[in-house]
């Protein structure tokens, strides 16, 4: 009954918010609008809630302001105005509401081995950047190469037998870390022996710890190896793709650098609602289809 009352609600409220009428909430439009202003699906909020609400610190009005928050990222005081509050009242319960749905434990590294057997590789591995604002004078420490401004680097692990994360850290100057530096600092130690997980070049490290492209490759099966090497990285790259879909993800963030770690390990655990509703390729068909 709980999840019930909570559905009509969510359905209820939220067709007032995006301006559609609650009968069509069946059709695509309707989730359309839904998506664009909250960046998940109804019944993905609803499983956010219904996590969130036996904690008793956050209500059903403050998680739709924290996701559409995330999702649209406007200025503060704009996004006050649109939910009838005060300033002061959105900002203490949209950062609150961040930091609750980052903790909740939807990220598993022991997934990595559903549907999947093998050490190497177990998983797919790769960093992504995100624009931050300069700390006032510039500095080459925070420099991404990516796209030439402030940023901060995180590693995103991605499940090859599942369409699940399984893995998120980071967080640090991209100047200063290279993608193999954090890679060695916060995902190393927690690998098997023997395990590797794929990645690119960035990763080199000769084929110690993760499963890289073989440089010139000289015949038929080392081709293959990096065919299907680019193959799983390529479908690793809609999981950073997805991850960005957030509007505050997608440009220069406006706020400290310690809010943006709670905002990317919220969309991290929001991306994976998405990805459970709309799975990756399957791996291994695509292997079979274009490696074997």
């Amino acid at each position: 009954h709980a999840r019930d009352d909570s559905s009509s609600w969510f359905l209820n409220a939220c067709s007032v918010i995006i301006g559609v009428n609650p009968a069509s909430y069946k059709t695509q439009h309707w989730a359309r609008k839904y998506r664009s202003n909250f960046g998940i699906s109804l019944p993905a909020t609803l499983r956010i809630w219904l996590d969130l609400e036996h904690t008793g610190e956050i209500s059903r009005n403050q998680l739709l302001w924290t996701l559409n928050f995330l999702q649209t990222y406007p200025v503060e005081s704009v996004g006050c105005v649109r939910f009838g509050i005060t300033e002061k009242t959105y900002r203490l319960w949209v950062w609150k509401g961040i930091r609750l749905i980052g903790k909740l434990n939807y990220i598993k590294f022991e997934d990595r081995f559903e549907n999947w057997n093998r050490l190497c590789p177990s998983f797919s591995l790769d960093g992504t950047d995100l624009w931050i604002q300069e700390q006032g004078t510039f500095d080459k420490k925070d420099m991404s190469h990516k796209f030439k401004h402030a940023g901060l680097r995180y590693e995103v692990g991605v499940a090859l037998g599942s369409s699940k994360i399984i893995h998120v850290a980071g967080g640090v100057p991209c100047g200063t870390w290279p993608d193999i530096r954090l890679a060695r600092q916060c995902l190393v130690p927690k690998l098997l022996p023997g395990e590797k997980p794929s990645a690119d070049k960035g990763y080199r490290d000769g084929r110690q710890h993760f499963f890289t492209p073989i440089d010139n490759p000289s015949n038929a099966f080392d081709r293959r190896v990096n065919r299907c090497l680019k193959l799983i990285q390529a479908r690793h790259e809609t999981v950073n793709k997805r991850l960005k879909d957030f509007l505050i993800l997608n440009g220069r963030f406006r706020h400290s650098r310690t809010q943006h770690a709670e905002v990317f390990f919220a969309c991290a655990i929001l991306t994976q609602c998405k990805l459970a509703e709309d799975p990756l390729p399957d791996v291994r068909q695509m292997l079979f289809n274009n490696c074997i």
